[in-house]
C-alpha cells in the first residue's frame, strides 16, 4: 500500500513539473512572461560572471609576460582556456581599473564598453602622436640643415660636434627601442586574439 502511494506521489511530481515547461497548450503572453523570466535568470548569472572574468583577464595578462616568446597559445592551451574567452577576459580588465566597477554589468555589456572606454584615450593618443610626429619633423629639418653646414667642416670643429651627434644618435637608438617593445608585442598576439578583441 505504502509502495503504491510512494509511486502516485512520484507520478504527481513528474506531472507538476511538466506542467511548468512551456507547451503548444501555452498562450503568447504567458510564454513571452515565461522567456522573460528565464532570460532575467541567465542575466543574473552572468552578472555574477562578470567578476571572474576580470580576475582572469589580470591572472591571464600577468601570466602572459611571464610566458616564454611564441609559447602563450601553447600555454592557454595546456590551462584548457579558450582563447577567445581568454582575449575577452584581458579586455575587460583593461577596461576597468577596478573588480567592483564590473559588479552590475554582464560579461558582454562589460566587453562592450571596451570600445566607449577606449574613444577617449584613443583621441587623446592621436593628438600626441600628431605632436609626437611634428617634433619629429623638426628633428629631420634642422638635421639637414646642420648637415648642409656641416659640409666641408674643418677636422677640429667637426671633431668637438661629434659627441653632440653621438648623444643625439644614441637618444634616437632609445627612442626607436621603445617604439619596437609594443610593435613586437602585437606581431605575438594570436590570429584568434586579435579577432576576438575586434569583434
Amino acid at each position: 500500500m505504502s509502495r503504491n502511494r510512494n509511486q502516485t506521489h512520484k507520478s504527481c511530481d513528474a506531472k507538476h513539473m511538466a506542467e511548468s515547461e512551456p507547451n503548444s497548450d501555452w498562450e503568447l503572453d504567458q510564454l513571452s512572461n515565461y522567456a522573460q523570466e528565464q532570460h532575467s535568470q541567465i542575466l543574473d548569472g552572468e552578472r555574477r560572471l562578470t567578476p571572474t572574468y576580470w580576475r582572469l583577464g589580470c591572472a591571464l595578462i600577468l601570466a602572459r609576460k611571464a610566458c616564454k616568446h611564441g609559447k602563450w597559445g601553447e600555454h592557454l592551451e595546456s590551462l584548457g582556456i579558450d582563447r577567445s574567452r581568454a582575449s575577452k577576459a584581458r579586455a575587460i580588465f583593461r577596461t576597468f581599473d577596478n573588480v567592483a566597477d564590473v559588479g552590475e554589468l554582464t560579461v558582454q555589456e562589460a566587453y562592450d564598453l571596451r570600445d566607449s572606454k577606449r574613444t577617449g584615450a584613443d583621441a587623446a593618443t592621436k593628438r600626441t602622436l600628431a605632436r609626437f610626429r611634428k617634433s619629429l619633423d623638426r628633428v629631420a629639418e634642422r638635421t639637414s640643415g646642420v648637415l648642409e653646414e656641416a659640409i666641408p667642416m674643418a677636422p677640429k670643429d667637426a671633431e668637438n660636434l661629434l659627441p653632440a651627434v653621438r648623444g643625439a644618435i644614441a637618444k634616437l637608438e632609445e627612442l626607436v627601442q621603445s617604439l619596437e617593445i609594443p610593435v613586437n608585442e602585437s606581431a605575438n598576439d594570436e590570429p584568434a586574439d586579435a579577432l576576438a578583441e575586434a569583434a
